[in-house]
């Protein structure tokens, strides 16, 4: 039996409530079983908006359970789009795309050893996207998303010891003059 489009969408909103409420195993569950009935459609508007979707879903989930497979799931999703989000989820997209390739590069926050270059390689992708978010998000109409990848991309330069660029984004956060707690 094969899930019509609107209950995939359905279905996709139940784990974005999974993800708000901390369910992520559940939420990665329900990832892989909507995945696999959303390769049952053919590509359309409608569905690559549910595949961007499940995409940013697979990769949130897959950063807290550090389930390296889930966060590739969600990139290979992104990338195999990319033309297609690029116009229509431009910063969502250059955001989400960021976010995956650095959690990974990062070993999810574990990371102890040296940087391998697959690993420079990441950051490097990571940084390019969030400083092409930078320059694409709009502060006034999207305050929240300008500042956290402007918090990410200043903590993607620190790593790569480009401090001195990491400190002109650290002023530039500083001057939105933004309550960090009230982005959520």
């Amino acid at each position: 039996m094969k899930l019509e489009l609107k209950e995939i969408n359905e279905a996709i909103k139940a784990i974005s409530n999974s993800i708000d409420t901390g369910k992520w195993a559940e939420a990665l569950l329900g990832s892989e079983m909507m995945l696999s009935e959303l390769e049952k459609h053919e590509l359309s508007k409608y569905s690559l908006h549910l595949f961007f979707n499940l995409a940013g879903q697979f990769i949130d989930a897959g950063t807290v359970l550090t389930n390296k497979e889930a966060v590739l799931t969600g990139i290979k999703i992104l990338e195999e789009h990319e033309d297609h989000y690029k116009k229509h989820f431009q910063n969502q997209f250059l955001y989400n795309l960021a976010n995956a390739k650095i959690s990974i590069a990062n070993d999810f926050g574990y990371k102890n050893s040296l940087l391998t270059y697959d690993d420079s390689k990441l950051y490097s992708e990571a940084k390019n996207l969030y400083w092409q978010g930078f320059k694409t998000i709009n502060e006034q109409s999207n305050p929240s998303l300008y500042c956290q990848n402007l918090i990410n991309l200043a903590g993607t330069l620190k790593q790569q010891y480009r401090f001195s660029e990491a400190m002109f984004i650290y002023e530039k956060i500083a001057l939105t003059k933004l309550d960090y707690r009230d982005w959520e």
